[in-house]
This record gives structure tokens, C-alpha cells and sequence, in this order.
């Protein structure tokens, strides 16, 4: 969040402080020793995102109520964010050229995880958590309390294996794990809380590794980050120039990060495997807010049609054999995988050719394996490339 008033900051700080009883801060069962909520030294910004925590965190905020829009067929919004502004909708991203759709409005979104097991996207408002299965309409989950009952307001939220984690950025910092029917939380993974300001959070969808965007300057830089198991750090990425303070993240499954900004301006994409920022996309927000979030919907995936035909292959017959797969209409295809299992002696005889009926267009899928160098081809009797394929 940028362009703060450190004026305005100190008076907010000063007040939530003021107004909070001795031992509310110092006496939280889940807190860490020698913790403070509102640490020393951070910027301005880390400070009104505390402060709005805190306030939180000892408050009973109303529900909000939100308005579900209708997701229209056709084209890919895989990656969800959202701001903590209720006038302010949720959209879903075309990340190849930075289109959206809404989600939902009047909400609050401080973080954001999608659940692949149920198809749905949970996020909070400080400690209040609800679920927006796709497409349908947003529900209450209700608050997020730890194992006594005390209130646990977090920032940041992922989602692996089943298991929804979330992050706060007030004593008890930590990767915590958090029940989706009790909403009670534990901590999972205990960092050491001045070391990072974890507001962005995600889970790669293919292995579990924690990332977030970490807003501390000091040890580890402000950036993105690694959270290992064992609760050190590996420091992947400085943040890009000019940035201090980026609050959302979604990392895709095909290998990128979204750092998601809360004001008007870029968010960011990162080449997890080729190490290197890409083009950015752009935000569709119109105001700064204090809270952003991400979360990556892998798109739908079709599932495998499959064919038995069982055809006899006619020997030294250039006619050959044939049949016809038919595949459900809808969508657009991006990808052809083919798998075949043939039993056939000298494999070395064979050519299978795949024609799209439409167009008449036509690909060689193989050709005769072993010719050249051989006249005669591969010797080797059958061919099954599901799940390897016959050599030579």
C-alpha cells in the first residue's frame, strides 16, 4: 500500500494502543515470547496494515454481504484477487492480456486460497472466513479462533493438499494451519516474527513450497520469499523498482508468481523456473487500498477420450485401417496429447496418420519407426505409449 501520511499513521497507532486494554497485547495465549504486535522499525505502510489487524483482531466486525456475478462461457480467468474495500469487486484475470470479469462485491478480501477439493475460493476478512465456490454465491464460514478461543486475524492464505494455511502479520507471526470446519488454527511453521512481513501467501499447487512476499527489508531483503519446513527462509526474488509493499500472491501451476498490487499500477509476473520477471499485467483497481490478494484457478482440464476399436491391420494394404474419435464440443483446444497401444509384429511396418474430419487437415504421428536406416524398418513387435513407448 503506498502514499500513506505517516502523520495520520502515528495518530491511528497511537489510538487503537490507547484504546486496547494492558493485557490484551501482552497477555494473547498464541503469541510469541517477547512478540510485539506493532513492531519497531517498519515503514509506514507495514505499520497502518498492524494497526488494522490489531483493530481487528479485538473486534467483532459485522458479516459482510456479498453480490455473486455469473462467470460467462468462453475464455480462461484463471487468477482470482480481490482488495479489502467492500465497494470494491473481486475479478477474475485473463493473464494473457490483463481482461477481468467480477467475481463478487461487498466483500472484504485480505487473502485469498483456492480449495481445489471443492472448488471454491476461501478468504478472509481478518478473521472472518468465507468460500466463494466458483461461479456461485459467496458464504460465511464464521471467525478464525485459535485452540483457547482467541481470535486470529490473518493476511495471507494458501491452499495445499486439503489443508488451508494462513499468515498474519501480528504476533503469532507464522504459517498457521487452519481447520475449515472448526476455523480453529494452530501454527504449522513458526518464523521468526521481525524477520518477515508476510502479507502475500501462496502454495505452488504441484509440490506445497510456501511463498510470500515479504515486506521487511532486513535480513532477507524485501521480496519473494521461500518458507521452508523448517521454518528458514530462501530469499527467490528482490521485489521490482520502486516497490516496497505488495500484499497478494498466487503462484500458477505451470510455474509463475502473481504479485498482486492494492492500488492502480502493475502486477507483477514471475518466471519461477527462468528465474526473471515477464511482462506485467495490469491491475484493475481505480483506488489505493491497504490489502490485496491473489489466488490461482488452474483452468479446467478435459478429461481423456478414449477408443477401443479393436481393428484388425490389413497386411501390405495402402488403404490401411481407420476410425473416429469424436470429442465433446465446447472450448478451444490448446493441447493434443495421443496415446495408442497397438499389437502388431514389426512395428517397423507401421504409419498412423490423425485427421481432423472438418478441415481434412492431417498430422504423421509415426512413420514407419527405424526407416532410414534401415529399408525394413524397426523389428520390435508392438507399440504402447501409454504410459512408454516401444524403441528400438
Amino acid at each position: 500500500m503506498q502514499r500513506k501520511r505517516l502523520i495520520y499513521l502515528v495518530a491511528v497507532v497511537a489510538l487503537l494502543i490507547a484504546a486496547l486494554p494492558a493485557a490484551a497485547i501482552a497477555d494473547s495465549p498464541a503469541a510469541a515470547p517477547n512478540a510485539s504486535p506493532l513492531q519497531q522499525g517498519e515503514t509506514p505502510d507495514t505499520l497502518v496494515e498492524q494497526a488494522k489487524a490489531l483493530e481487528a483482531e479485538h473486534s467483532a466486525p459485522a458479516p459482510d454481504a456479498a453480490t455473486a456475478f455469473s462467470i460467462p462461457d468462453g475464455g480462461s480467468y484463471p487468477l482470482f484477487m480481490g482488495v479489502d474495500d467492500i465497494t470494491v469487486p473481486a475479478y477474475l484475470m485473463d493473464v494473457t492480456n490483463s481482461a477481468t470479469i467480477q467475481a463478487f462485491v461487498g466483500a472484504e478480501v485480505w487473502g485469498s486460497a483456492y480449495d481445489d477439493v471443492n472448488d471454491r475460493v476461501l478468504f478472509n476478512d481478518g478473521a472472518v472466513l468465507y468460500e466463494w465456490p466458483v461461479g456461485g454465491t459467496v458464504n460465511l464460514l464464521g471467525t478464525i479462533t485459535d485452540a483457547a478461543g482467541a481470535t486470529q486475524v490473518m493476511v495471507g492464505l494458501a491452499f495445499y493438499n486439503g489443508q488451508l494455511y494462513g499468515t498474519k502479520n501480528i504476533a503469532n507471526e507464522a504459517i498457521w494451519a487452519i481447520d475449515t470446519n472448526t476455523l480453529v488454527a494452530t501454527v504449522f511453521i513458526d518464523y521468526v516474527d521481525a524477520d518477515l512481513d508476510c502479507g502475500g501467501f501462496s502454495a505452488d499447487p504441484n509440490d506445497g513450497t510456501f511463498y510470500c512476499t515479504n515486506d521487511d527489508a532486513s535480513p532477507y531483503g524485501a521480496g519473494l520469499v521461500i518458507i521452508n519446513p523448517d521454518a528458514s527462509v530462501t530469499p527467490v526474488t528482490p521485489y521490482p523498482a520502486g516497490q516496497t509493499d505488495i500484499d497478494g500472491l498466487a503462484v500458477s501451476d505451470d510455474g509463475y508468481a502473481y504479485l498482486v498490487i492494492d492500488e492502480p499500477g502493475n502486477i507483477y509476473v514471475y518466471d519461477l523456473v527462468g528465474g526473471a520477471y515477464v511482462a506485467p499485467l495490469t491491475a484493475p483497481w481505480t483506488s489505493a487500498e491497504t490489502f490485496s490478494a491473489g489466488a490461482w484457478i488452474p483452468p479446467a482440464q478435459l478429461e481423456p477420450v478414449c477408443q477401443a476399436p479393436q481393428l484388425a491391420i490389413p497386411d501390405n494394404d495402402p488403404v490401411g485401417a481407420s476410425t473416429t474419435i469424436n470429442v465433446p464440443s465446447g472450448g478451444s483446444l490448446a493441447d493434443l496429447n495421443v496415446y495408442m497401444n497397438v499389437t502388431h509384429t514389426w512395428v517397423g511396418d507401421l504409419i498412423l496418420t490423425l485427421e481432423h474430419v472438418d478441415t481434412g487437415s492431417t498430422a504423421t504421428v509415426f512413420d514407419r519407426p527405424g526407416v532410414p536406416p534401415g529399408t525394413t524398418g524397426c523389428s520390435g513387435n508392438n507399440i504402447n505409449n501409454t504410459p512408454t513407448t516401444r524403441r528400438c
